[in-house]
This record gives structure tokens, C-alpha cells and sequence, in this order.
């Protein structure tokens, strides 16, 4: 079970998923591009570092959280609501969820100096 108060809705941009088998349709999209070479990244596909993300567990949370920290600018308020849905994950979520949240939390960009 998740608990939407952890990551709630944020204000929907054109980018942004609101159908979770869309949202789940991209990731396994994300995942073959992986295996493809086609992105710089190696997260999600059966060799990479994240191996056995199942698309099919990732959950309602998962696709605010993807909304809202996808390759975003990190500051403290992100890292303070990241960090939020973080410990829900781990306390209440399946492998693959907790693999994801690897995933987002490698897709943060850094301000320069920090």
C-alpha cells in the first residue's frame, strides 16, 4: 500500500505521467534503450546496477515520485522530499520499488560546487 501524502501531486506539466501503465510503459521504454546502448546509462536493465526492476510493481508513488525528482536540480527541499519517499520505500515496498528509487536518485543533477 502506498500512502500519497509521502509524494503528493504536484501541478501536472505535459511531461508528467498521470496513467500509471503509461508511466510503467516508459520505464520498460527506459529499460530497452538501456540494453540497446541507446542512453548513457546502465540503471535498469538485467546487467546493470539496478537489475530486476519489474515494471509491473512500481506503484502509484512511484510515478509522482518519478514526476516530481525525475533529472531534477537537487536542493535541500528535494533532497528533504526525496528523502521522505526514500524511507516509505524501504520500509513498505518490494525490490523492485526499492531499485527504482536508485534509479531516481541517480538521475539528480548537481549544481556546480556542490
Amino acid at each position: 500500500m502506498t500512502n500519497p501524502e509521502i509524494v503528493p501531486s504536484y501541478e501536472s506539466t505535459d511531461d508528467e505521467f498521470t496513467d500509471l501503465e503509461a508511466f510503467r510503459q516508459r520505464i520498460s521504454e527506459i529499460q530497452q534503450e538501456e540494453e540497446e546502448g541507446k542512453r548513457g546509462t546502465v540503471h535498469l536493465i538485467k546487467n546493470g546496477p539496478f537489475t530486476g526492476v519489474d515494471v509491473k510493481e512500481l506503484t502509484e508513488e512511484d510515478m509522482r515520485a518519478y514526476n516530481r525528482f525525475f533529472y531534477q536540480y537537487v536542493d535541500k527541499q528535494t533532497i528533504n522530499e526525496f528523502n521522505k519517499y526514500r524511507q516509505s520505500v524501504e520500509q513498505t515496498g518490494n525490490r523492485s520499488r526499492k531499485l527504482f528509487v536508485q534509479f531516481l536518485a541517480n538521475s539528480f543533477h548537481y549544481p556546480d560546487g556542490d
